[in-house]
């Protein structure tokens, strides 16, 4: 199973669905349709990304002040650190649920790192012309990594999940693309740029790009079929 929509991330559970989604200081999980939510995890400084693993009920966030990457079970217990060296701002992060790889991005080490799950062989994956990589999102079926960069050329880029075969995707009118996301079912990126309001897609080539929502465009509609994936 896996999800779409930016650091929201949807999972299909049976005829259940529930979302996890971090804030500064508490990690939270609720139904999308429904006012309820179950808070996971709380008192936590600065979560900024996350991501989780069904199959093995594993939830993962970093954390940019204490510069740290953490993992609990999804009903909150047994907290433990992954990553707790060589980071200064892990910004991004996704997880490879079909090979257990953990991906984060570090604006401030300009470096996309792997490793697996409980951190152990740990590897720099792409450090070369690496400015400020910020979001990313994974698509392990096609054995793709793609991620936003928001240096002096802010930029949207994808390689295989080896590091290998490097392509930009979109390089024009972006400033702080922060925000990044696949939709697995009709083959499809989403974006958010924080300095221009926007959200964006496009297909994983790069090519049909097309405002979504802009600035002052509060009508939002997500149809039911793409919310959520069954794989």
């Amino acid at each position: 199973m896996q999800r779409v929509w930016s650091r929201f991330r949807y999972v299909v559970e049976g005829r259940s669905r529930f979302c996890c989604s971090p804030t500064a200081s508490t990690s939270v999980r609720f139904c999308p349709h429904r006012s309820e939510y179950t808070l996971l995890l709380n008192n936590l400084e600065n979560a900024i990304a996350l991501d989780f693993h069904h199959d093995r009920e594993l939830v993962f966030w970093s954390d940019v002040t204490l510069d740290r990457i953490m993992k609990a079970n999804l009903n909150g217990s047994n907290v433990e650190e992954v990553v707790s060296t060589g980071l200064e701002s892990p910004g991004g992060l996704a997880i490879d649920w079909i090979h257990d790889k953990l991906y984060w991005t570090d604006s401030g080490t300009s470096r996309i790192e792997v490793a697996n799950l409980d951190g152990t062989h740990r590897k720099v994956l792409l450090w070369q012309n690496m400015e400020k990589p910020r979001a990313i999102a994974l698509h392990p079926i096609e054995g793709k990594i793609y991620w936003t960069d928001w240096g002096n050329t802010p930029r949207i880029e994808y390689a295989n999940m080896d590091g290998s075969n490097r392509r930009v995707i979109a390089d024009t009118h972006l400033f702080w693309p922060n925000g990044l996301t696949i939709d697995y079912a009709s083959h499809r990126m989403y974006w958010v740029d924080a300095k221009h309001h926007v959200i964006e897609k496009a297909d994983l080539d790069g090519r049909n790009r097309k405002a979504v929502i802009s600035q002052g465009d509060h009508r939002v509609h997500v149809p039911e079929d793409k919310r959520c994936m069954l794989q």
